[in-house]
């Protein structure tokens, strides 16, 4: 049986960074995925919200479902469960989307550093985006005192 994953929010950044040469001047990332307090946008909350989106593509690359899960604010486990037909759970959802993508996952993890170099953060929101492509972007939310992804980051397509 074939399956057919879009990474959601990704391709457009995927596509761009494709093209990409060499370092577009943005930090790439780093940083672990807990942020401070509540407010206005400062450094901290910015590497933060950056470092949770590194994280949850380091869990996918690493093949780490529960690990990719928890940097998933809650909406976001509930839709990657309803998007794989029978998953049930963010979990397993994220494991037939692994098995799906394969090797190509890897692909992520140097080119997302790359495009989206671009963040706002307001509050306990925040949206990287890619500065060669508007479209592409990836909305955060502080849940828990955390930085983590709250965005619907794939579609998922049994053929």
């Amino acid at each position: 049986m074939r399956r057919s994953v879009t990474v959601l929010g990704l391709a457009a950044v995927l596509a761009v960074a494709g093209g990409c040469g060499g370092d577009d001047g943005g930090d790439g990332g780093g940083g672990g995925g807990s942020g401070g307090g509540s407010g206005g946008s400062t450094a901290a909350d910015e590497r933060a919200a950056r470092g949770a989106l590194n994280d949850y593509i380091a869990a996918l690359v690493d093949n780490d479902p529960e690990a990719a899960c928890a940097k998933q604010t809650e909406r976001a486990q509930r839709d990657a469960a309803d998007e794989v037909p029978g998953a049930g759970s963010c979990e397993r959802a994220h494991e037939v989307i692994l098995s799906a993508l394969g090797p190509k996952v890897k692909e992520l993890d140097d080119q997302l550093a790359k495009a989206l170099t671009k963040i706002e953060v307001s509050g306990d929101t925040a949206t990287l985006t890619s500065p060669k492509d508007p479209g592409a972007e990836m909305k955060l939310r502080r849940e828990g005192g955390e930085w983590k992804i709250d965005d619907k980051v794939v579609t998922y397509t049994p053929n």
